[in-house]
C-alpha cells in the first residue's frame, strides 16, 4: 500500500495547485489538441493518397508517430494526475 502523500504546508499546497492549474494543465491540453489534430490530418491525407493510388509509406510512418505522440501526452497527463492526488481542476 502506498503512503499518503498529502502536503501539510498550505503554502506549498497552494503553490502546487497554482502551478498545475496555471501552467501544466494548459500546456498538456494544448499538446493534446495539437497531437490529435496532427493525427486526424494525417489520417485524412492517408485516405486521400490511398484513393489516388499514391505512395503511402511515408504517411504510415506519420500515423505511427501521431499515435505515439497521443499516447505519450496521455501518459504524461495520467502521471501528473496520479502524482499530485488528482488535484487538477
Amino acid at each position: 500500500m502506498l503512503p499518503d502523500t498529502q502536503i501539510s504546508d498550505p503554502t506549498v499546497s497552494k503553490f502546487i495547485d497554482s502551478l498545475l492549474s496555471e501552467f501544466v494543465n494548459p500546456i498538456l491540453g494544448l499538446a493534446t489538441a495539437v497531437s490529435i489534430c496532427y493525427f486526424v490530418i494525417t489520417v485524412i491525407q492517408y485516405f486521400a493518397a490511398y484513393k489516388n493510388g499514391e505512395d503511402i509509406s511515408k504517411l504510415k510512418v506519420k500515423l505511427i508517430w501521431g499515435m505515439v505522440g497521443v499516447i505519450i501526452i496521455s501518459s504524461c497527463w495520467t502521471l501528473v494526475y496520479m502524482s499530485f492526488g488528482f488535484r487538477l481542476k
